[in-house]
């Protein structure tokens, strides 16, 4: 029995360690972001783009490629707005932002 007390022991410390790094990664995150500089000038949509990142992985860990290839597919979105001073500025975004900032 005093394997499996050791065993969920250390199964608990890494479970609260897991969590305690989830929690102040989130904390950074949100941190960093309200740091960032805001732009509070008027602006409209100049250009929209979209991509396909594509990138071949081989099976079974085979580099060769002799079990062949996943083809993995990424979409993404960039968004151009012009400010009021007549500068351009891109930001990447997600689908759903780029549907709604850009329904045309």
């Amino acid at each position: 029995m005093k394997g499996f007390d050791l065993q969920m022991e250390i199964m608990l410390v890494l479970i609260i360690a897991i969590f305690t790094a989830i929690f102040f990664r989130c904390i950074f995150e949100w941190t960093i972001n309200k740091c960032s500089a805001m732009e509070s000038v008027d602006a409209f949509v100049v250009a929209k783009q979209q991509g396909m990142i594509q990138q071949q992985i081989p099976n079974a860990g085979d580099a060769t490629g002799g079990h062949g290839f996943t083809l993995q597919e990424q979409p993404w979105y960039k968004i151009t707005f012009r400010m009021t001073d007549s500068t351009e500025k891109e930001f990447n975004v997600d689908n759903l932002i780029l549907k709604i900032l850009s329904p045309w």
